[in-house]
């Protein structure tokens, strides 16, 4: 791709969407400057695609030519490069090429490098192609598909081929726990440094200048990024232009998600433009908005208006500016609700899909892996009389919804939190000091700040606090007989995936599985530990691999954990039936935990088996809530009331 220096000045034509238009593009510091004789085409071009974009008008030329300017940004360079058509490079000529023309050669590599019960299938062969033969990629793959391993050859084979050694892995906390312990597992040769996407935002605020940028980086649950005015999206943003900035020939960024079908099309833009900016012709979010919703502009009274989404552009059978059919309400009557005629829209949604070609590759994991299908089971179980009135008690005198709420799925779970006081200590709010300090503001001058010393509402002027330590109280529960009986039932297996909503549940089951002679993997928001029936400790680095690969050292071994602690990708196939002894709200966490035993290296025969216990009705509200993909906001006390009648 063409390098803009200061001083360059360069006759060439620019695409206006029909025609060739002759322009000079002169380069001054860190802008370029578009001298051409008005042409509406290539103005509308240039407000869509170019950031920072100004117009000069005129005078900057004596032949009254329009001049506009732009920044050099890698977006910016892409566009212009796509503008010139043949009298450039071409931007997307290698993402036309087709990459699975590598496919033998990188099948190849694996047969050597890899197990042979270990091989990556058909699809990830085409992903491992994809991202070393395109260098910016987004991979939309669904959990269970085979990503992370994928990625890790990505590296590798960049490494060997083109010498690129210098590697970051961005991710969740919670997904690269479980990624490290697979480098373990594959006897990896490139091993990046592994940092969450809050890390990422300290390295790149504290980038010593002059230091070179990896080769390459992989970004892991990209949907994290999908907001680009985050922290943590600006951040890798800034990052994989360093990289492409430092290393022009010789760079990759690669962002992979687990939602091949976002809920939104939107949220593909800035997956898009942290692998190759400029792919997409839209400069920013806003404008790609434009293209693809359809807006209503609202009253918010004295205050104006604001643009209230009505729907996406995702079929011809709808107004492109209403969203409705044309029968609806007659638009050719000019209805009062329809102040427009009906003109047809295009399915921007699909053609985005074709914009996305050679870029975004799209994997479903119905599509790729022949497995069995999810066998759902829901375990009841009756809650004796006392527990029930509890439960009705724990309603009517609750503070609130989110207080009943979680003091009923505590109970359903069988246990609560108790705090005993342990002594005294310096008090937090006022730091021992007996004084606090309270903001009085001038009702006549909004900016004159009193401070006003007062006592501390906390300790009350003694300046100490009681100190209390929060301890797990059990109570009887019908669930832990139904996971004894699981836990009898796979003996012969010797082993069983577990998750519970709370750590007070997760102690519980881990004291239940020491009963029951069981060893644990317990992965939730303390951190990772594994102890033996006796209470020996196991290593943490090796005790995925425990898990995983040393039936014959370890015959019967429980992984236990909360299902958003336990981290994204994290692969337990050697389990064919996942325990929810209880759910937490989020819809995400139970995917990725039902995808954690179904995916990939699972055995066929045994299939997966999805089983829920359901103690108190609670139970049965959330798992419903989850099902219909609710949030916690939605449920209401009155709910909570009807469900105790």
């Amino acid at each position: 791709m063409q390098q803009y220096v200061s001083g360059q000045v360069i006759e060439t034509k620019l695409f206006d969407g029909q025609y060739l238009v002759p322009v000079k593009l002169v380069v001054r510091e860190n802008r370029i400057y578009l001298y051409f004789d008005f042409n509406r085409g290539l103005v509308n071009t240039i407000k869509k695609s170019f950031e920072g974009r100004k117009w000069h008008g005129p005078p900057l030329h004596p032949n009254g030519e329009k001049v506009w300017s732009v920044p050099i940004t890698h977006r910016n360079v892409f566009r212009l490069e796509h503008l010139k058509r043949q009298y450039g490079t071409k931007p997307f000529a290698r993402f036309d090429e087709d990459h699975t023309l590598l496919i033998p050669k990188i099948k190849q590599y694996c047969l050597s490098r890899l197990p042979a019960d270990a091989q990556p299938y058909q699809h990830q062969l085409e992903m491992i192609a994809h991202g070393v033969q395109k260098r910016a990629a987004v991979w939309g793959a669904e959990m269970g598909t085979g990503k992370t391993l994928a990625a890790f050859m990505v590296m590798e084979l960049l490494a060997l081929w083109e010498d690129m050694t210098e590697w970051f892995w961005i991710g969740p906390k919670s997904a690269l726990r479980a990624t490290y312990l697979e480098t373990y597992k594959w006897q990896l040769r490139i091993v990046p440094p592994f940092s969450t996407y809050e890390e990422i935002k300290k390295i790149v605020a504290h980038w010593e200048p002059g230091k070179p940028a990896p080769h390459g980086i992989i970004s892991d649950e990209g949907s994290k990024l999908k907001t680009p005015e985050s922290q943590r999206s600006v951040a890798v943003k800034y990052l994989a232009d360093s990289v492409r900035t430092d290393h022009p020939d010789k760079n990759c960024v690669i962002v992979m998600s687990g939602t091949p079908a976002p809920k939104s099309p939107l949220d593909w833009w800035h997956l898009c433009e942290v692998a190759c900016p400029g792919f997409l012709v839209e400069k920013d979010i806003y404008t790609f908005k434009e293209t693809l919703a359809i807006v209503e502009e609202r009253s918010r009274g004295e205050e104006g208006t604001y643009p209230h989404l009505i729907g996406y552009r995702d079929s011809t059978d709808k107004c492109n500016i209403c969203g409705e059919p044309r029968e609806v309400l007659a638009h050719d009557q000019l209805s009062p609700k329809f102040k427009h005629d009906y003109i047809a829209c295009k399915n921007e949604v699909a053609a985005l899909k074709k914009r996305m070609n050679g870029l975004v590759l799209i994997k479903f994991k119905r599509e790729c892996i022949d497995l069995p299908e999810k066998v759902y089971e829901i375990r009841k179980c009756q809650p004796t009389t006392e527990v029930v009135n509890i439960a009705k008690l724990i309603v009517k005198s609750a503070r609130s919804t989110i207080d009943a709420l979680t003091k009923l799925r505590m109970l359903s779970d069988g246990f609560q939190y108790v705090d005993t006081k342990i002594g005294e200590g310096p008090c937090e709010l006022c730091n021992g000091t007996g004084m606090h300090h309270e903001y009085v503001v001038n009702p006549d001058d909004v900016d004159d700040l009193k401070i006003v010393p007062c006592e501390c509402p906390n300790c009350r002027g003694k300046g100490v606090t009681d100190r209390f330590k929060r301890d797990t109280e059990f109570i009887p529960c019908p669930k832990d007989e139904l996971l004894e009986e699981d836990l009898d039932n796979h003996e012969d297996v010797g082993r069983l995936n577990i998750y519970a909503g709370f750590t007070g549940s997760i102690d519980k089951i881990v004291n239940i599985c020491k009963r029951k002679g069981w060893t644990t993997v317990r992965a939730d928001g303390r951190g990772w530990e594994g102890k033996t029936p006796l209470g020996e400790v196991l290593e943490n680095k090796t005790l995925l691999q425990m898990y995983t690969m040393e039936l014959d050292k370890y015959p019967r071994m429980a992984f236990i954990g909360q299902p958003g602690a336990a981290g994204m990708g994290l692969t337990l196939t050697v389990s064919p039936t996942t325990v929810f002894y209880s759910n937490d709200f989020n819809g995400e966490n139970r995917m990725q935990a039902e995808d954690r035993g179904h995916r990939i290296g699972m055995d066929r025969e045994r299939g997966g088996r999805i089983v829920d216990y359901v103690h108190l009705d609670t139970d049965q509200y959330v798992l419903d809530n989850l099902k219909r993909k609710k949030d916690l906001q939605y449920m209401s006390m009155t709910g909570l009331t009807n469900v105790f009648k």
